[in-house]
């Protein structure tokens, strides 16, 4: 952390408030995406929320100080938010016959990302063995 406050000119708090920006950038968005996804489609959402991570991921190590690094994660808030109401809602879609799988199905995808995450394990292979 010490690399990320010379870096950006702040201390241990402005790094907290940058990773802060993140919540509030999806609890920002999260309120009207939902809509938005419902007007624009799923696939033009995950396109968009791909992208803004490509924004948020290619400059958050360039930044040059704590505003832009701030608004990049804020950025990236946006994204997570747009990517959720692209991405739950097709997972929902997946299993239109019974609607109990399809809520069995978001928390197994919640499961997998959580245990590929820091481990050998990969997300392929955490679908793999869960279906």
């Amino acid at each position: 952390m010490s690399f990320l406050s010379e870096q950006l000119g702040t201390d241990s708090l402005g790094i907290s408030l940058i990773i802060s920006a993140i919540g509030l950038g999806k609890l920002v968005k999260l309120s009207f995406s939902g809509r938005l996804s419902d007007k624009m489609g799923r696939k033009p959402l995950v396109v968009t929320a791909t992208f803004l991570n490509i924004i948020f991921l290619g400059g958050i190590p360039l930044a040059p100080n704590f505003q832009v690094a701030f608004v990049l994660a804020l950025i990236a808030g946006f994204s997570y938010s747009i990517m959720d109401s692209g991405t739950f809602p097709a997972l929902v879609e997946a299993f239109p016959e019974n609607s109990e799988n399809s809520g069995s199905a978001t928390v197994l995808l919640k499961a997998c990302v959580y245990l590929s995450r820091g481990n050998s394990f990969t997300d392929y292979d955490c679908i793999f063995y869960f279906t």
